[in-house]
């Protein structure tokens, strides 16, 4: 304790407390107990917020027209056959899907099909399309659709409309499978049965709405192996063995996305909450507004992200928390916005979310078109009957360029690698793929001296899409075979910006890269 002036001379007393003074640092943790104080903030918010979902008896009965007490708090469902336009009977159905009322939904649409549509012989055919229409918002109603005697009647005059929201339903379906697991598989299978058409495009998009939103890999594998890939030859058009090679590409890259998304851990520690900002292409926009120096601003464009409600709703205790995947739209200091597949629930601004990502989609989607596009406009590559899989009589290739020779396994590879330069050297398109580390390079050079031993005469190509991939392959060449290339070495010898070339001082070997980076 001191002495000080103040600026009119007057004598303050000051109080210092040195960081040496333990006793006195604890008197004052001490006294700062007992005085208000501001709140303190947690660094980023942990706990969830509490909140309720809407039920029906929330509902104003007087704002809303009549015939809605009538059928939804009176539980009167003849009350629908005397409504005249199908968009009154849409308007209930949505109260009951906004209110999470599945089940009094269904017992609504089964009434409509059995017993509205019936009356309305003559406006069958109009309201139908209508009815697919709400199919979209609740899929867990198709099954009962389409099994029902009225969409039996009329399947013939409705076929059209039905093929052309056919793709839109199986991705739905694929959606609802959050909630549905394993039951969406019957109806899924049962729209497909009714189609006669599916372009590769909607394909592919089904394909990459199942690697976004499936959980499981098993229910993935009964999507797309037990569901799509008995019905591909009959829907695809195409020769068998393109199409069927053409879906093994996707379903490939699909389920590579599951497990990426399966293994990664990469959940943010915080709960944001978010804010619904527009509708685009029927998907719902969100955004949350994490602070600036939350990791989430680490995330980038076209991250798959998945939100999870922190909590359930207060009076909904035993429910499981809504959970929802979405493609990241923009990533800015402080503004993330979202791209939902899943449809956002009604509470979506009074709940606290969880944020996990599932790493980013920029690849597999790239893979996705190139293969779509590949197939779709076949006269893009000159190698496409043999990159399909199909067999033609004259190949662009003639027929001495084959290496038919008789391979005999190397001792220093494993099986498959041998099995690898085996197709190499005697077919026209080998294609080779393994994960990180299982000797992709060493099998390569391999094949290269397996050609040059076999042509001496020939010349051989070494192409790739970057520099460090032309650089490792001419590393491990000289690693295995550099004895022959005594005081030689490899040179640069482009000046080119738009080419990498690294060369031996022998005509026969060229490594090729153009610079992509």
């Amino acid at each position: 304790m001191g002495l000080s002036k103040t600026a009119n001379n007057k004598l303050q007393e000051v109080y210092v407390i040195s960081n040496r003074d333990v006793e006195s640092l604890h008197a004052l943790d001490l006294w700062l107990q007992y005085i208000d104080t501001e709140e303190t903030l947690p660094l980023f918010e942990n706990e969830a917020k509490e909140f309720s979902i809407p039920t029906l008896g929330n509902i104003e009965w007087d704002s809303e027209p009549a015939y809605v007490e009538d059928v939804l708090r009176k539980e009167n469902l003849a009350a629908l056959n005397n409504l005249e336009n199908f968009s009154e009977i849409e308007h209930v159905m949505k109260i009951l899907l906004k209110h999470n009322e599945r089940l009094r939904l269904r017992r609504l649409f089964d009434y409509v099909l059995e017993h509205v549509l019936p009356s309305k012989r003559d406006r069958r055919k109009t309201l139908f399309p209508s009815l697919l229409g709400i199919l979209l918002e609740a899929p867990f109603l198709i099954q009962a659709f389409l099994l029902s005697n009225s969409w039996g009647a009329l399947f013939s005059d409705l076929e059209e409309d039905f093929a052309d929201m056919a793709p839109q339903l199986l991705t739905a379906l694929v959606i609802e499978s959050s909630i549905m697991h394993e039951l969406i598989l019957e109806p899924f299978k049962l729209v497909l049965s009714k189609l006669k058409y599916l372009s590769l495009q909607h394909l592919s998009e089904i394909v990459e709405c199942v690697a976004l939103t499936i959980r499981s890999p098993d229910l993935a594998m009964d999507i797309l192996l037990d569901a799509l890939e008995p019905e591909g030859s009959r829907l695809l058009v195409g020769r068998r063995p393109a199409v069927e090679t053409f879906m093994r590409g996707i379903f490939g890259i699909a389920l590579d996305h599951i497990d990426e998304a399966l293994a990664t851990k990469s959940a943010w520690k915080g709960l944001l909450g978010l804010t619904y900002k527009d509708t685009v292409n029927g998907h719902s926009i969100v955004e949350a507004r994490p602070r600036v120096d939350a990791p989430i601003a680490r995330f980038s464009r076209d991250d798959h992200v998945r939100l999870t409600a922190a909590s359930v709703p207060k009076n909904y205790p035993f429910g499981r928390p809504f959970s929802m995947d979405t493609i990241v739209q923009s990533a800015q200091l402080g503004v993330v916005t979202f791209r939902c597949l899943h449809r956002p629930p009604s509470y979506l601004e009074d709940c606290s979310w969880q944020l996990k990502n599932c790493g980013s989609f920029v690849t597999s989607r790239t893979m996705l078109d190139a293969v779509t596009e590949f197939y779709t406009n076949r006269e893009c590559c000159p190698i496409f009957m043999e990159l399909a899989g199909l067999i033609r009589e004259t190949s662009i290739f003639e027929n001495r360029d084959r290496l038919d020779l008789a391979y005999v396994p190397r001792l220093d590879l494993n099986a498959s690698q041998n099995r690898a330069i085996e197709a190499a050297i005697t077919s026209l398109v080998c294609l080779l793929w393994g994960p990180p580390g299982t000797g992709k390079t060493r099998t390569i050079v391999a094949m290269i001296q397996e050609m040059l031993l076999a042509e001496p005469e020939k010349r051989i190509l070494v192409a790739a899409p970057t520099h460090n991939a032309v650089d490792n392959v001419m590393r491990k060449y000289l690693d295995e075979v550099g004895h022959k290339y005594q005081g030689s070495v490899p040179l640069r010898v482009t000046t080119d910006v738009g080419y990498h070339f690294l060369v031996l001082d022998s005509p026969r070997m060229l490594f090729y890269a153009p610079i992509c980076d």
